[in-house]
């Protein structure tokens, strides 16, 4: 059996509850992409974007990994219909300048950030292009107040509690995507 297939048949999100409620959520800003979007072909690709975005933050925080086998299709598939639909170089300059940005900092500090993390900056900078900068500083503060309180209840201890980075940046990439200028 190839690797391929062994991880397409795999559930990357074993718990019925958590992939029932993901599947919800996933729905659920798809829906408010078309609408805030009226229906129009990028508000579409902003739908498939979400529900890819908001699968994969359920699924670092179930297992702990962004999953090649998801994100990098996507990526390619939405900077190539943002390319299509809007042929501007911002969408893959966002894409490619974010990402290499996160590998830097990949390999400056190992065990920071994951490179699950790099390729979903790169699904998000094709996604918003350059508001990809606005949805970094909310994930990343959203991020720094929930490090801030694990300090507070744990003290010195929390250096050694980790946290998925995967859900803090969608939730900064909905927001931008959602609450920004279309």
């Amino acid at each position: 059996m190839s690797a391929l297939a062994s991880s397409i048949r795999m559930p990357y999100l074993r718990s019925p509850r958590r992939r029932t409620a993901a599947g919800a959520v996933a729905a659920l800003a798809a829906s408010a992409a078309v609408a805030r979007y009226h229906g129009s072909p990028s508000g579409w690709v902003a739908a498939f974007a979400a529900a890819v975005l908001v699968v994969l933050a359920a699924i670092d925080i179930e297992a702990r990994r962004v999953p090649n086998a998801i994100v990098v299709p996507a990526g390619f598939l939405v900077l190539g219909a943002r390319m299509i639909l809007d042929p501007r170089w911002s969408w893959p300059v966002a894409a490619f300048a974010a990402a290499l940005s996160f590998f830097v900092l990949a390999i400056v500090r190992p065990g920071a950030l994951g490179m699950g993390d790099v390729k979903l900056v790169f699904l998000m900078g094709a996604l918003l292009g350059p508001a990809i900068l606005a949805a970094l500083v909310v994930g990343t503060v959203s991020a720094a107040v929930v490090g801030l309180l694990l300090i507070a209840r744990h003290g010195a201890d929390a250096r050694r509690i980790s946290i998925p980075y995967a859900p803090f940046l969608v939730c900064g990439a909905l927001a931008v995507l959602l609450l920004g200028h279309p």
